[in-house]
């Protein structure tokens, strides 16, 4: 830079706020492009370590692209440290410790992008750490022989940024999904509870089919628990239909995620080849899944138990949840700084598509679709995720509300299932210890003030206490039945599954460094993924035994 010749044969640490990442992620675009980088036959190449500072969702829609493109280089010591500091004190101190004064050799080179003040702090900051080779952007750009650094993206007035329209049209193209569930109904909506899933005589589609029914019981009378809407005589076609169309629709889904993910394209505000493939993919998948529903009734419930079926949704909001870690924590925003989830975390950012694929997918051609408010909702939450691969990388995909309004969507859903049955008690078993989930964890990425994170538990902490205190749900759901249900059942075991899948993830890694070899670490991985994932689900299918 001008007269000065900096080394980074060691290190390069990039630090950017904001828009700050934009160069930092022309360079790594940069390096793909360059058949001297990207086939160099070294056995190392520098370290790169990047702090990308973000706060909204338009610079936190950077943070994929930035995992993939560091996941492409050779060098295996590659990191992407994001943090969403609450001041300038707060950047430095996290950034420091980020960055242990070991990391200052003096071939270590720090970049700074941001703002200036951001910039000025860090300088100092690092340079009390022993760093001895530090730019800013400000020096960069002042430089006579250096490029203009263009911190700012040129906005876009395309249709799919302009006024949040995107988010209500996509809201409308899901409600036509519950809609037409309503019309494989004969046009009405189901009783609610759902009196004509009782046996005797128990219906499905009101009257078009005989199903199982609630309080289903085994040849010693003993209640079993299995979903309630299976065909209680199907024939061969019936019980081998939906997984015949699931196996369709999931290949086509994994195959159009796995053909955007090889282009590692950049996020843009218009459409590309692969988000019109995958719309194109996804209404065929649910004109399939209404044709096999209108002729044969029958989901993946007749085959699958109740707790797989619960256990996709169920392990869809963990990912999402260890995805969003550096960003909002795990209980009320502790734990943004653990630094030992990092590369889980990234893990789960550059490959979540293909998880929450399989799980949704999977979820869609579960359920039969009945027209009560419970499935009907379900199939919302459903169509708004189908909705969501659609999408991918647009900055929309990103969305912070959007992507909240997804996750928490089981609120609603999963309190108005228990209602649907006539099983009153069930609402705080289900609705309420999802709602505990959004008021420890989900509500804190959301940019929102201390006062509305308060009013919102207040509200929480105020419903349960009336409900469990004056026995709404009935005389045994008083204090003991509040704390079991609320706190103690799906809220420990979402979080516990949390944390054996961040302390599976260490063993696994060191597991597939034994191996030598890209093709048996690749087995190696598929198969510790599908080990890990098996067990993930075993709590769940226990529990509905």
């Amino acid at each position: 830079v001008g007269d000065t010749a900096y080394s980074c044969r060691d290190n390069l640490i990039m630090i950017a706020g904001g828009t700050g990442i934009t160069p930092f992620l022309s360079l790594l675009r940069h390096r793909q492009d360059d058949p001297n980088w990207k086939h160099d036959t070294s056995k190392t190449q520098t370290a790169t370590t990047i702090v990308y500072c973000a706060k909204t969702e338009d610079e936190l829609m950077y943070q994929e692209e930035l995992s993939s493109l560091l996941a492409l280089e050779k060098s295996s010591n590659n990191k992407l440290h994001v943090i969403s500091p609450s001041s300038r004190n707060d950047i430095v101190s996290r950034v420091t410790n980020i960055l242990p004064p070991s990391s200052a050799t003096k071939d270590t080179l720090c970049v700074i992008c941001g703002p200036p003040a951001m910039e000025d702090a860090l300088s100092k900051a690092l340079a009390s750490t022993g760093h001895t080779q530090i730019l800013t952007s400000t020096v960069i750009a002042s430089s006579p022989s250096a490029p203009a650094v263009t911190k700012k993206p040129s906005s876009s007035t395309s249709w799919l940024t302009q006024n949040g329209k995107l988010h209500l049209v996509m809201f409308a193209i899901a409600l036509i999904l519950p809609l037409a569930a309503i019309a494989l109904n004969k046009g009405v909506p189901s009783s609610w509870p759902h009196y004509e899933a009782f046996p005797p005589n128990a219906v499905g589609f009101n009257g078009a089919f005989s199903i199982v029914g609630f309080n289903e019981t085994n040849s010693s009378g003993e209640k079993v628990s299995r979903y309630a809407y299976r065909l209680s005589d199907p024939s061969v076609i019936q019980y081998a239909s939906p997984w015949v169309g699931y196996v369709i629709h999931q290949t086509l889904t994994l195959w159009i995620l796995y053909r955007a993910f090889r282009q590692q394209p950049k996020y843009a505000t218009y459409f590309r080849d692969f988000n019109w493939h995958m719309l194109i993919v996804q209404t065929f998948g649910i004109v399939l899944k209404y044709g096999q529903q209108y002729f044969f009734y029958n989901g993946l419930s007749e085959t699958l138990p109740l707790g797989f079926g619960t256990g996709t949704v169920f392990l869809y909001l963990v990912v999402v949840m260890i995805m969003y870690i550096p960003v909002r924590g795990l209980f009320f925003g502790y734990g943004k700084d653990w630094s030992w989830t990092n590369e889980c975390v990234t893990f789960f950012r550059t490959y979540h598509g293909f998880f929450i694929g399989t799980f949704i997918i999977n979820d869609f051609w579960y359920h039969p679709f009945e027209s009560t408010v419970g499935h009907l909702t379900g199939i919302l939450n459903d169509a708004m995720l189908l909705a969501q691969m659609v999408i991918i990388y647009t900055p929309f995909h990103l969305n912070k509300y959007w992507c909240v309004a997804m996750e928490t969507f089981v609120i609603f859903h999963a309190a108005l299932i228990a209602l649907n049955r006539g099983t009153v008690g069930a609402v705080g078993s289900f609705g309420y210890a999802f709602f505990f989930i959004f008021v420890a964890t989900q509500m804190h990425g959301l940019g929102w003030s201390r006062l509305i994170r308060f009013m919102i538990g207040l509200v929480f902490v105020t419903s349960i206490m009336i409900v469990y205190g004056l026995k709404l749900q009935g005389e045994d759901k008083g204090w003991k039945a509040m704390v079991m249900e609320v706190f103690l059942r799906i809220p420990v075991l979402e979080y516990f599954t949390i944390f054996f899948i961040l302390g599976y993830f260490i063993l696994a890694k060191k597991i597939v460094q034994c191996f030598k070899g890209t093709v048996a670490q690749r087995v190696a991985i598929g198969c510790l993924i599908t080990v890990g994932t098996a067990i993930c689900f075993m709590p769940l299918i226990a529990i509905f035994l």
